[in-house]
């Protein structure tokens, strides 16, 4: 495209002569600012920061019935803040222009610097102003170096009375220095997508009063235009064609568009957010937006999606699954491919029209489990000493340390932490597949891990196919060949559709465990709440909660950020997988918390583990020696493992210690009711009747009331527009602003250890003895197994 403009600027500069305005002005079928597509700087340079995409305009105009000879044409290009534009008429002059801008939807600034052969330079200095939906008005000054040639100001106006494009009132002035003047009012109505139609009065640069009439049609990214102009004689007239390609535009094609399926890959890691640079994975975001789009996409009849090597949490899954519901009221069809699948891959592919397996494929349906391993013998052993600071039935994190067997309460929460699961996803598999419950659960009990040909038997599957005949098998069932898309074209929407700024909304990630300077960074995700709640542009919020708990001080900060916003901005929480202990403290005081049915929330508690040293130094030859100053100065001081970042208190706990530990704890808990109890607005009984550290599953939270509604992020989007009052579309703006690089891409691995794993191994150690809100441990091998698969 550059070796084009360059082209095409050499060959017609050596036609030059004069500049122009009111000849430009006559071609369009209405002023720039309230119509798309304009000059591209000839006019008003401000409006080049609308472009989302580069666009070739080609104007010719002819006078009265004779078509055989051009009066004046003009080739104009633009796009993201650059314009490129030549003019010629045919009596006079040829003109070339170019053209900058930069602003924002609702406040632009433009220049344009203008020349011919005879010597003679223009600048051009515009504004564009649309503070809202209903306005858009422009101001231009062309300021011509050569004193004997006219300086012009140029204003115009654009209202749309209902805040959309179907009807446009516009008006427009020109005064020059020599104290003429032009003027021009009309409208443009927009009866379908891609048809306009204009009509216009005003006086020419001729003086002469006239009416125009025009019309133009679009195809997307290619369209065209005519114009008629006359007197009221009905005579003079001048016709103006115009024929452009390039940026997509509102069209009548869908009424007769080819019918097409989306074909989506889900292999790999399923994020929250992706890196900047050399990161291509998948975002939930995206993947709601992108079945959002193909729904709303009325030439996108079905949907193909590929599982193989799918990698996502049971409440990602949860989240999709729903949207292909929706997806499939509109009539629209979903085909679902597996080849190796766990009940998790399973259920996703059960809401499938089409279910398909790989001929050499299998599914284990076993069900689910979860469990702990239990190192207290083992820790007695090499002398390795846990006292579990717990005061709290269901508050369970350090059992695994203190225990050889699960506990009573632990079993309990346990146990209905599955069965909701299980149940949700068989009730789902059963209404899609048309299955008696009875018969999943013999399938779950009895055949277990199943072959491609016997689960087409047993109606889980519906077809046995690799996944390169695909294509071949929609051509099947859809009779014809049916074309295939990687992408939705709606991405690129007119920019015209919207005017100013779209009401923003802000998703802010709180991602892993509740610290300061690691897992959600409470320093520096306060900062961007607050920043949230200060820009006058962001008109709500939504905090998307995914972690374990942790740090009491670290949860707090974000609790309280989302307290002093009541009143100011609506703010929802969304829960994803874990919204648990401390991650259920920074959701409490939202205005609304929305978590699905299979999340794990609540475990409103607090514990402490102190694991010191029992044995363990004196049987490596390890000793310490201390001096101190102060009764319990040496509480805490470690030895340390050679050539191992890992150290461990050196005693245990004095019983007038651990009471003081007991006392902060309890203090910590009450603190815990006491501000759930005020941010769900029930009473401190009744909270502490569903707290104890027990864990709920979202379904089970909605009945006790620690959820509000139960739905994915899609759904808190939906709902936070409903209390803005905006029916149409919103811009996302996601905090924290991702990194640039995943260093660990560049960090070769010398053991295979599970970063997960390590890294909340390190966290342990780090807050060990303090009292923190948090799943168990243990748990982080349950979270993973959520993530990849019960059976895999």
């Amino acid at each position: 495209m550059k070796k084009f403009i360059i082209v095409l600027f050499l060959c017609l500069t050596l036609f030059s002569r004069d500049f122009a305005f009111e000849e430009i002005k006559e071609l369009l079928i209405a002023p720039a600012d309230a119509y798309w597509f304009g000059t591209y700087g000839f006019d008003n340079p401000a409006i080049l920061t609308y472009m989302n995409y580069p666009d070739l305009l080609f104007l010719a105009s002819t006078e009265d019935t004779s078509y055989k000879y051009l009066k004046d044409y003009g080739i104009f290009f633009g796009s993201r803040n650059f314009g490129f534009g030549y003019f010629k008429s045919y009596n006079r002059y040829s003109e070339f222009r170019l053209s900058s801008s930069t602003g924002t939807r609702k406040f632009s600034i433009g220049t344009g610097f203008g020349w011919n052969s005879e010597g003679n330079y223009l600048l051009t200095i515009g504004a564009l102003l649309r503070p809202n939906q209903f306005i858009s008005s422009g101001l231009s000054l062309h300021y011509p170096f050569n004193e004997k040639e006219r300086k012009i100001g140029y204003f115009d106006i654009g209202i749309r009375p209902f805040r959309n494009e179907k009807i446009t009132f516009f008006g427009d002035f020109t005064y020059t220095d020599n104290n003429d003047y032009y003027w021009n009012f009309g409208g443009i109505i927009e009866p379908l997508n891609g048809i306009r139609f204009s009509i216009s009065y005003g006086n020419s640069y001729t003086k002469e009063e006239k009416v125009y009439a025009g019309f133009s049609l679009s195809f997307g990214s290619i369209g065209g235009m005519y114009k008629a102009s006359f007197n009221n004689k009905f005579s003079d007239i001048v016709n103006v064609y115009g024929f452009r390609i390039g940026m997509q535009d509102r069209t009548i094609l869908p009424m007769v568009s080819r019918k097409n399926y989306l074909k989506l890959d889900l292999y790999g890691e399923v994020k929250y957010q992706r890196y900047k640079y050399f990161d291509k994975s998948k975002t939930l975001l995206d993947l709601i937006k992108l079945i959002n789009d193909a729904k709303e996409d009325n030439s996108i009849v079905g949907i193909v999606i590929n599982t193989s090597g799918m990698n996502m949490d049971i409440e990602m899954i949860w989240e999709l699954r729903e949207k292909l519901k929706e997806f499939k009221k509109e009539g629209k069809k979903v085909i679902v491919y597996l080849d190796n699948a766990g009940i998790f891959e399973y259920y996703f592919a059960s809401i499938g029209d089409r279910v398909i397996i790989d001929p050499e494929g299998i599914l284990e349906i076993k069900g689910l489990a979860t469990g702990r391993t239990y190192l207290k013998n083992a820790l007695d052993k090499i002398g390795i000493g846990v006292d579990e600071l717990r005061f709290f039935k269901y508050k369970s994190a350090a059992e695994s340390f203190s225990r050889d067997k699960m506990s009573d309460a632990d079993r309990e929460q346990r146990q209905r932490m599955i069965d909701v699961i299980y149940n949700v996803m068989k009730k789902d598999i059963c209404s899609s597949r048309n299955l008696k419950e009875e018969e999943f659960d013999r399938i779950v009990n009895e055949e277990l891990i199943i072959m491609s040909k016997r689960a087409k038997e047993l109606n889980l599957v519906d077809t046995i196919l690799r996944f390169d005949k695909i294509d071949d098998y929609v051509k099947e069932i859809e009779k014809k060949k049916i074309p295939m898309r990687r992408f939705i074209l709606t991405k690129r929407k007119p920019e015209d559709n919207y005017w100013g700024e779209k009401p923003k909304i802000a998703i802010i990630y709180a991602i892993g465990p509740c610290a300061m300077d690691e897992g959600i960074r409470s320093r520096k995700l306060i900062n961007d709440i607050e920043w949230a709640l200060r820009n006058p542009d962001v008109k709500g919020i939504i905090l998307r909660v995914d972690s374990p708990g942790g740090d009491v001080l670290a949860s707090d900060i974000i609790a309280e950020g989302i307290k002093k916003a009541k009143g100011k901005k609506p703010f929802i929480i969304s829960q994803g997988l874990l919204a648990t202990s401390g991650g259920y403290w920074i959701s409490m005081n939202g205005d609304l918390i929305v978590s699905s049915p299979v999340t794990l929330t609540g475990s409103i508690g607090v514990i402490g583990v102190w694991i010191y040293n029992n044995g363990f130094k004196e049987k490596m030859g390890l000793s310490v020696d201390v001096v101190k100053r102060g009764e319990h100065s040496d509480m805490g001081f470690p030895f340390v493992i050679p050539f191992v970042d890992f150290a461990l208190p050196d005693r245990g706990l004095t019983p007038y210690e651990r009471g003081i530990m007991e006392k902060m704890i309890r203090g910590y808990y009450k603190e815990f009711v006491t501000k759930v109890s005020e941010g769900r607005k029930r009473n401190f009984d009744e909270i502490e009747n569903i707290a104890q550290g027990r864990v709920w599953t979202g379904l089970d939270a909605k009945e006790n009331g620690l959820v509000d509604h139960l739905g994915g992020l899609d759904d808190a989007i939906r709902i936070l527009k409903e209390r803005m009052n905006i029916k149409g579309e919103v811009e996302i703006i996601e905090l924290p602003k991702p990194e640039s690089f995943n260093l660990q891409m560049f960090t070769p691995k010398l053991l295979d250890v599970d970063d997960e794993i390590m890294k909340e191994l390190k966290f342990r150690s780090k807050y060990n003895g303090k009292p923190l809100m948090m799943l168990p441990i243990e748990d982080i091998e349950m979270i993973k197994t959520l993530k990849n698969g019960a059976n895999r």
